[in-house]
């Protein structure tokens, strides 16, 4: 029989996940209550958006990703490794300035729950 990762809980009906949603619906309305829209990014990414922000030579890139493979891109028709997202504001900023929504002088309130996806090697 296979079991889950230590550590790790499922939520399966019930009181727990009962509770888990009462949770992020709270949350998520207290960020609509205070202007916050919500983001989701696909937990896939291209690795140049995390080695061009975070720097080749950085433990992010070198350490703590886990890569996918490769895919074409339709824009460019090359190859590029896809990577488990480590972090989520390289993801936030890339979907934010595809949809063409620029930085200006006043902040956009965005909030995010996703998740994240990094490799500790010891």
């Amino acid at each position: 029989m296979l079991n889950r990762v230590r550590g790790c809980r499922d939520l399966v009906g019930g009181r727990a996940l009962a509770e888990r949603r009462w949770l992020e619906h709270t949350i998520m309305a207290v960020c609509r209550t205070h202007g916050c829209d919500e983001i989701r990014t696909p937990v896939l990414e291209p690795k140049a958006l995390f080695s061009r922000l975070l720097g080749e030579e950085s433990d992010v890139v070198n350490k703590e990703m886990y890569e996918i493979g490769e895919h074409t891109q339709q824009s460019k028709r090359r190859r590029d490794s896809i990577v488990l997202r480590p972090e989520g504001t390289a993801g936030v900023a890339r979907a934010l300035l595809q949809a063409g929504i620029v930085p200006s002088k006043v902040p956009k309130q965005k909030h995010n729950s996703s998740n994240l996806s990094k490799w500790f090697y010891l």
